[in-house]
């Protein structure tokens, strides 16, 4: 009973700090609410503890999870992982030689017989990009060998999830997630009995096809910084012809559609492919130099009036200053343990477990045991953390827009040359985005 409600308050504080952190996208809610019985979900790994923190909560289920075997070392560690519904499982790039883990996946199948909800990733480890990398061939086996034991007969289903993060390191950016529909592993049964190695292989294949549909996914980083770039175009583009940005769901799809033009036009190795990452390149650096951005010639184009954000600005001065005083320490403390460790595809789990679950928790409760000598009523503990974390966001953003501004009015001040040559550099690339995206319709 205890474990369960200890289950229950985790995955109620992982869709807070998930929400807090990110702006969280959600497609195919319907399949989110995973059948009954026997099953494993799938998900690719760019972001360490973050995608289960994402994921999971959403869940109606109990789910157990297969981790790294390293963390079962300690013994202590190794009582409350397994506790918390973990199964250790072992990975060559660890120890760096020949793996058995024949003891993990037998686990594994008696825990399916079971009824339960096991939780893999597929590719083995995480790495901090916008890139499916090949899914390892445990995840089939266990599902395969499962229903095997019962002569296909369990109704075992395994359904994938897809993670993409915009900028999974910085505060505030976009997360989408999508479910697809389960895979009956039943579906594998005559194969699997003429040749389960090929069953295996075939099931795997499918897995990471379905992932791979589900998520943005490049072929390597020098591609994503690219797609980057040529997102941020695309919007300020549909931003001029609309007075709007693109919604969540819209700059997904868009990714998705460059995504694919990209990796079509630089497999079939065509000069437009080098052409576009030149002149794209080219002309954000040219923005670098100059100290501007493209959202900030967006807007000073686009007719809205700077003295709406100079309102802002001059308005939410206070609420900045209290939410920066009020977050300050937490977030410099964060910041240090981050510089200290430097470990980039762990960036945004550093800044939330230590940030999210330590730091800030302990500089408000530190405050408040200060204050709450002086403010005698009930509730003033809750209210100070809420106020402190509606602050620390509007610091944030405030922050923020206060860089657009000064952008905007560099921006401004130009002269008419250099706006006439960073127009003509984004007219020729504005049209080979649209040859893009019609390619790939």
């Amino acid at each position: 009973m205890l474990l369960r409600v200890l289950y229950f308050l985790l995955k109620r504080i992982g869709i807070l700090f998930a929400h807090i952190y990110y702006r969280v996208t959600f497609m195919d809610r319907e399949n989110f609410k995973l059948p009954k019985g026997p099953c494993i979900m799938t998900i690719n790994h760019p972001n360490t503890m973050m995608d289960i923190i994402v994921v999971v909560p959403l869940i109606n289920r109990y789910t157990h999870f297969l981790a790294n075997a390293g963390l079962f070392v300690n013994p202590v560690l190794n009582s409350l992982l397994r506790k918390l519904w973990c199964i250790p499982i072992k990975r060559k790039s660890d120890t760096g030689s020949q793996i058995n883990n024949e003891d993990s996946f037998s686990e594994c199948v008696r825990f399916l017989n079971n009824g339960g909800l096991l939780l893999i990733a597929p590719e083995g480890s995480s790495r901090n990009e916008r890139h499916v990398r090949k899914f390892r061939t445990g995840t089939a086996l266990i599902a395969l060998r499962t229903e095997a034991e019962n002569d296909f007969k369990l109704g075992l289903k395994i359904c994938p999830f897809g993670i993409t993060y915009d900028r999974p390191w910085q505060f505030r950016s976009r997360v989408y997630v999508k479910a697809d529909k389960p895979v009956s592993v039943a579906n594998y049964k005559q194969i699997y009995r003429e040749n389960p190695e090929q069953a295996i292989a075939l099931l795997t294949a499918e897995l990471e096809e379905k992932t791979r549909q589900m998520t943005v996914d490049t072929d390597n980083k020098v591609q994503e910084k690219l797609l980057r770039k040529l997102e941020i175009l695309s919007n300020t583009r549909h931003f001029a012809k609309t007075g709007q940005w693109l919604s969540g769901l819209q700059r997904f799809k868009l990714a998705q559609k460059l995504t694919d033009s990209l990796k079509k036009l630089h497999r079939n190795q065509t000069v437009d492919y080098e052409v576009l990452e030149k002149s794209t390149l080219s002309y954000f650096a040219h923005l670098s130099k100059l100290k501007i951005s493209e959202f900030a010639i967006a807007f000073a184009q686009s007719g809205s009036a700077p003295w709406l954000f100079v309102l802002f600005i001059a308005l939410g001065l206070p609420f900045f200053i209290a939410g920066l005083l009020l977050n300050a320490i937490p977030l410099l403390l964060t910041e240090l343990a981050w510089r200290i460790m430097k470990l980039e595809d762990y960036e945004a789990t550093i800044r939330i477990v230590l940030g999210g679950l330590i730091f800030f928790p302990m500089g408000y409760g530190f405050c408040t045991a200060i204050l709450s000598g002086h403010f005698q009523f009930e509730f003033f503990g809750i209210l100070y953390w809420i106020i402190s974390v509606l602050l620390g966001i509007f610091a944030w953003e405030y922050y923020r827009t206060y860089g657009l501004l000064i952008k905007i009015w560099r921006v401004k001040l130009l002269t008419k040359s250099t706006l006439l040559d960073l127009q003509e550099q984004k007219a020729k690339i504005s049209a080979e985005i649209v040859v893009l995206e019609r390619k790939a319709e």
